[in-house]
C-alpha cells in the first residue's frame, strides 16, 4: 500500500511513511472495514501482514446491497498460497506503479481493489 499511495489522485494524499500507514490500517481495522492475517513467509524482521475487506467495508466501497462473488471473500488466504499471493500482489503494485510515473493509464482507478476472480478465470 505505501508504494501504490504513489499513485493515488488527488485530492487523496499519498502516504509518505510506513508508521502513517500502518495508523490507517488500525484505525480501518478498528472500524469493521478490514482484517489483517499475518503471512506465512520469510522475511527479515518482523512477519508481514495482510488485509482484506469484510463484508461491510466491501458494502461501503461498492454499495450498502453489494454482494461478494465469492463466498470465501472474506477470509484468511490459504497457507499454502502465501507466497504465490504476495509475488503476484508484488507484480501488480510493481506495473502500476511504473506505469504511473511514466504516464501511463492503463484504466484502473487510483485506489484498485483487485476483483475476487481465481488467477485461471481472467480471459
Amino acid at each position: 500500500m505505501l508504494k501504490w499511495s504513489e499513485c493515488f489522485e488527488k485530492p487523496i494524499r499519498p502516504f509518505f511513511q510506513i508508521g502513517d500507514l500502518r495508523r490507517r490500517l488500525r484505525k480501518l481495522s478498528a472500524a469493521g472495514l478490514v482484517r489483517r492475517w499475518r503471512l506465512a513467509i520469510e522475511s527479515q524482521g518482523t512477519t508481514p501482514c495482510y488485509y482484506k475487506l469484510t463484508l461491510q467495508g466491501h458494502r461501503l466501497l461498492h454499495g450498502k446491497n453489494a454482494e461478494p462473488r465469492r463466498s470465501r471473500a472474506f477470509s484468511p488466504i490459504g497457507v499454502s498460497l502465501h507466497s504465490h499471493t504476495k509475488a503476484l500482489a508484488d507484480f501488480i503494485v510493481h506495473t502500476k506503479v511504473a506505469a504511473h510515473r511514466i504516464g501511463v493509464s492503463y484504466g484502473l482507478p487510483p485506489i484498485f481493489v483487485p476483483p475476487s476472480v481465481r488467477e485461471s478465470g481472467f480471459r
